[in-house]
């Protein structure tokens, strides 16, 4: 999502629930720490971050969400040892039995509605009501830190659905909007849109686009990257993009070295290369690993890719960002 992808994005705002707070991508923050030595990525050829992506890329249907979720969490909460990663999904695996048996003989938006409530009332999940972009928490964005801590934002909102969707049979699938995920429950014109910031409400699709607002010639060329159903390969690019920012701005427990957060960022890249948001966690994590110059070029890209009228924050934070970028690229050679 970054991203897959802190802060309230507007147009759900406008669209959705104009009070609430949706936190919703990696790729926004302050200044981050001090960039470090030059360093190159580390080798794609053995890395097991690499090395994941290549075989769900293979055979996606042997890696369950949860699976995917927690090899990618690891990398940065060392807490999350095997015994832990066994019993979480567990206790997935329960609430996920209990819910299927509760919910088989129910249409499509009561087995949604029922899904909502598991996370957000039975669980007790709810948005951080404060959050900075200097301090982006990727307890937010990981599932078993949301399901655990019972604070997210929509990745981690969206990720925990489907791992509990998953388990439970429902035909979940994550799409992307600018600096957002949510869900696509059944297909055709029957598909459910579901809003994991708004406490799961559900649309049809062509109400949900509505809602949206975008201006014409906006929605135009935002569908052409945007609003298409997608699978673990695009949820694992966002996954990535978290472990990567998070250990830029060094606020995981457990940062990934330079050489790792870019290559991180890379794939990433290679999962969703047009996605302005995965060119930003790019951009931070070459700054991250030295390489300032380059940091300032993919940078430059990313916000020509951003359009105007998304984002939550607005043309002075971007300035201000591409001004601490352009003055770390002049003061090196790099």
């Amino acid at each position: 999502m970054r991203s897959r992808l802190l802060a309230s994005v507007r147009w759900t705002l406008r669209a959705l629930v104009p009070a609430l707070l949706c936190v919703c991508s990696t790729v926004f923050a302050g200044a981050a720490a001090e960039p470090q030595a030059v360093v190159k990525p580390a080798s794609a050829a053995d890395d097991p971050m690499a090395e994941l992506v290549r075989k769900v890329r293979e055979k996606p249907d042997a890696y369950s969400y949860a699976k995917i979720s927690i090899l990618i969490a690891r990398e940065i909460y060392p807490d999350l040892n095997e015994e832990k990663a066994n019993a979480l999904q567990k206790e997935w695996t329960a609430a996920a039995a209990k819910l299927k048996e509760k919910t088989q003989d129910l249409a499509a938006p009561e087995r949604v509605a029922r899904l909502s409530d598991l996370i957000y009332k039975d669980r007790g999940v709810k948005t951080p009501t404060e959050m900075t972009p200097e301090k982006e928490n990727p307890d937010h964005y990981f599932p078993h830190a949301v399901w655990e801590k019972k604070q997210g934002v929509c990745l981690g909102f969206t990720t925990l659905y489907l791992v509990l969707g998953e388990n439970a049979g429902y035909a979940l699938r994550p799409v992307h909007a600018p600096q957002h995920i949510y869900l696509q429950y059944g297909e055709g014109k029957d598909a459910l849109s579901i809003e994991t910031t708004n406490g799961g409400r559900a649309f049809t699709l062509e109400a949900y686009m509505a809602r949206m607002q975008f201006p014409e010639e906006t929605m135009e060329r935002l569908k052409q990257m945007y609003f298409k159903p997608l699978g673990k390969l695009e949820v694992l690019g966002d996954l990535l993009n978290a472990a990567s920012w998070c250990s830029a701005i060094h606020t995981a427990a457990k940062p990934l070295p330079p050489a790792r957060a870019l290559l991180a960022a890379e794939l990433c890249v290679e999962l969703g290369p047009g996605d302005y948001s995965n060119l930003d966690t790019l951009a931070e994590a070459q700054l991250y690993a030295g390489q300032p110059k380059k940091a300032l070029e993919t940078l430059n890209q990313a916000l020509k890719l951003r359009p105007p009228t998304i984002g939550p924050y607005d043309q002075k934070y971007w300035e201000s960002r591409l001004k601490r970028t352009t003055e770390a690229a002049e003061h090196s050679d790099k």
